[in-house]
């Protein structure tokens, strides 16, 4: 996952050089609040609601294709203390726009680096802390109004390889944010 993370991250850059990109299509700053329900583990699962921040920023290399860079927080909350995690950092993201409407579907990879709650599949589970990075993959689907909002909702997965084993979580979201443009 973070070897998809690091070449996501170059074809990006490589691709959103100035002159890579298109004249005509404009660049974007996205800020979106999100929120959703995270699963982590089968065995002995660990839920919570999971609020969260993410801003990017957008260049098009065509009127259809846009690719960003960003950052992302998050917060699981788990009920307890120890089922309590924040997980943020990089986030690189490409979007396209398949018709034309204002309707965008996008693929996000993010590096999650924090502290989050893992339980043991031990009958009497012990869940405990694990600082590192736990790499996620989401992809969304979002409306665009010409106002300079969009909403839609999300599914991610993420990647747990921790001292006590591996595991993963799901997570849905839907999310809302705005949108500033510049040509």
């Amino acid at each position: 996952m973070r070897s998809c993370f690091a070449s996501a991250l170059i074809v990006a850059l490589a691709l959103a050089a100035p002159d890579a990109r298109a004249d005509t299509a404009p660049q974007r700053i996205l800020v979106e609040a999100h929120g959703g329900w995270t699963v982590i583990g089968a065995k002995n699962p660990i839920t919570g609601f999971t609020p969260g921040l993410s801003g990017t920023y957008l260049w098009s290399p065509s009127d259809k294709v846009r690719l960003g860079l960003g950052l992302d927080l998050n917060v699981i909350l788990g009920g307890a203390p120890r089922r309590t995690g924040i997980l943020g950092g990089p986030t690189a993201r490409l979007e396209v726009v398949p018709w034309e409407t204002p309707f965008a579907l996008s693929l996000a990879i993010s590096a999650g680096l924090g502290r989050a709650p893992v339980c043991t599949v031990w009958p009497e589970p012990i869940c405990p802390q694990f600082v590192g990075s736990f790499p996620a993959a989401t992809i969304s689907g979002s409306y665009l109004t010409e106002s300079g909002m969009f909403a839609g909702g999300s599914f991610s997965a993420r990647w747990f390889h921790t001292l006590i084993g591996d595991t993963a979580s799901l997570e849905p979201s839907a999310f809302i944010g705005v949108y500033f443009e510049r040509k």
